[in-house]
């Protein structure tokens, strides 16, 4: 009992040794003005740095919820040694005999993960005096070194990319031998510092590397070219397309909503035609071009244009917007279509009516379809956010698929449109407030960016994670979101018929777990958890409410599960 009480306890202390990894990884972040070869290696090692943090995340390291896991309990003395030879290995570059393996001789014992972990567990040969001297280093860390001199010093004598690949195979190690609850790649793009910065020389590093990891690099230059839309001294530096600067003939064919309509568009000195989606935004005044309206189209449409932007992100190409200013503004956006139609997911999945029993209807799309759809919508706004953009109009019909008919759609190929009011994640004032909508559009947006404007919310990420989950709902229940609504309104009529808040209670306690919407029995529990986490927005406090984590570990990870 001694023993395993000894064991648990020592296990306890694998929080404050992971975190005193990810603090290692610092001083390699922190070192500037380094050579080509060295930010290439500070690239790689902060790839690595990433995976083992959300390695930790997924556990719950720094929570103690890893000792819940009876493999952490029998196995994670292991897992306890990675993480101090990690540490080690990031602090040390002296060869230290006398307590451990040089780094050169270290490089062979990661080679594979069984014999890696043999050589580093208790029963490999480390003996209880090596391990209280890797302990003693972790808490005797040189915080105040010069990770400029170490870096250059270290590059010279080649051992910082053998520390690299050794603590790169460590980290692998770990994922192999101690795979998180809940098994699915996980994604350390996340948990990347490059893209959660600021910084413009971070950023660009990373997009121009030659050896990144190439989703992290597409969306690291979306961010870049992001912030550089906001600085005041800028005309040179931007690498996107001006997006008024559309040259040749656009034809008007059919209105798809309102709106919004299909036509083609013939580029000066081309032959040929391409099909386009035409999106319009009236405003009732005219609006000059230097106003700060003017400049956030301007800015949305340069980065829906950029030929480089992650896949994730489920946009269409942007060829440009079309202004008339007169009594009122005008704007048109023109995107590229993959086919020379397209249908909204609010038409796809439209209730069976008595005028409509043969046609489209929520029963017609396979479950493994509607499963991908959820798993593709929820990833793009999750890099949305990870790029520094807010949506702020997620709902069913800003969700499109392109076909030449609709029997074509295929539901994991959806493209999200509508971005009208979309914002960098900053400045309130850079965005106008929402005026009006349909009822139904309504019912998808959080409450709290509802009801007369100086009442509303600055909006947050959060509104975006809600706005999805009622495209979720809308995916799964047997009702449509707009029929929920009008139910839930009914209902509610002796109480003041419809409120925002109250709809929000009324799915939550009650539509979501019962026969209103069927979710349960039509998508799966842990479908109708998702659903509710996105609409609660109760999943952010264990990770110090950063809302892209939580989105990516209650939501994204869990739809993962769902499968047929």
């Amino acid at each position: 009992m001694d023993i395993a009480a000894n064991t648990i306890q020592t296990l306890g202390f694998a929080g404050q040794i992971f975190t005193g990894c990810l603090n290692g990884f610092q001083a390699w972040q922190t070192a500037s003005d380094l050579s080509r070869d060295a930010i290439e290696l500070q690239i790689k090692l902060e790839w690595t740095r990433s995976r083992l943090d959300m390695w930790g995340t997924l556990w719950g390291l720094e929570q103690q919820d890893h000792l819940k896991d009876s493999r952490f309990r029998h196995f994670g003395m292991m897992a306890l040694n990675h993480l101090v030879y990690i540490n080690y290995c990031l602090e040390e570059f002296k060869s230290m005999d006398d307590i451990f393996p040089t780094l050169g001789d270290a490089g062979m014992y990661a080679s594979t993960p069984a014999f890696s972990l043999a050589r580093l567990s208790q029963s490999g040969g480390v003996t209880p005096d090596e391990m209280d001297a890797l302990r003693y280093k972790l808490e005797h860390l040189q915080t105040n070194a010069g990770a400029k001199e170490r870096a250059k010093w270290a590059l010279q004598e080649g051992r910082a990319l053998k520390m690299v690949e050794t603590v790169k195979a460590m980290v692998e190690d770990l994922y192999t031998q101690f795979p998180p609850p809940a098994s699915s790649e996980p994604n350390p793009i996340i948990k990347n510092s490059y893209l959660i910065s600021d910084s413009l020389d971070n950023l660009d590093a990373v997009s121009e590397s030659s050896t990144a990891d190439t989703t992290l690099a597409a969306l690291c230059a979306v961010k870049a070219e992001r912030i550089r839309t906001g600085l005041e001294k800028r005309t040179d530096k931007l690498k996107s397309h001006d997006p008024y600067m559309i040259a040749g003939q656009l034809t008007q064919e059919r209105e798809v909503t309102e709106g919004r309509w299909l036509g083609s568009f013939r580029q000066d000195n081309v032959s040929y035609r391409v099909p386009v989606l035409i999106e319009y935004k009236r405003m009732p005044r005219l609006v000059m071009a230097t106003s700060s309206l003017d400049i956030r189209i301007q800015n949305v449409a340069r980065l829906l244009s950029m030929k480089n932007k992650p896949a994730e992100l489920r946009t269409l190409n942007c060829i440009g917007v079309m202004v008339a200013r007169n009594n009122e503004t005008v704007y048109r956006f023109v995107h590229e279509l993959k086919a020379k139609n397209v249908f909204t997911l609010t038409h796809l999945l439209k209730t069976p009516t008595r005028e409509n029993v043969a046609g489209s209807h929520r029963d017609k799309w396979a479950l493994d379809q509607k499963f991908a759809l959820a798993k593709q919508l929820t990833r793009a706004v999750l890099y949305l956010h990870l790029a520094g953009w807010l949506h702020k109009g997620i709902r069913s019909n800003n969700i499109v698929f392109c076909a030449g008919d609709e029997s074509d759609v295929d539901l994991s190929e959806p493209y999200i449109v509508g971005f009208e009011y979309s914002r960098v994640d900053l400045a309130r004032l850079e965005t106008e407030t929402v005026d009006q909508t349909d009822d139904t559009d309504d019912a998808f947006r959080h409450p709290d960016t509802q009801g007369p404007p100086t009442e509303r919310a600055e909006f947050q990420r959060i509104f975006d994670v809600y706005s999805l989950g009622m495209v979720l709902l809308d995916i799964g229940s047997k009702r449509s979101v707009g029929n929920l609504r009008v139910k839930f309104a009914a209902q509610n009529a002796t109480r003041g018929g419809w409120a925002a808040a109250a709809f929000r209670k009324w799915l939550l306690e009650t539509a979501i777990d019962s026969d209103v919407t069927g979710l349960a029995a039509r998508m799966g529990s842990v479908y109708v958890e998702v659903v509710k986490a996105c609409l609660s927005g109760k999943f952010t406090e264990r990770y110090k409410n950063d809302v892209s984590v939580g989105l990516y570990v209650n939501v994204l990870r869990r739809l993962q599960q769902c499968n047929v």
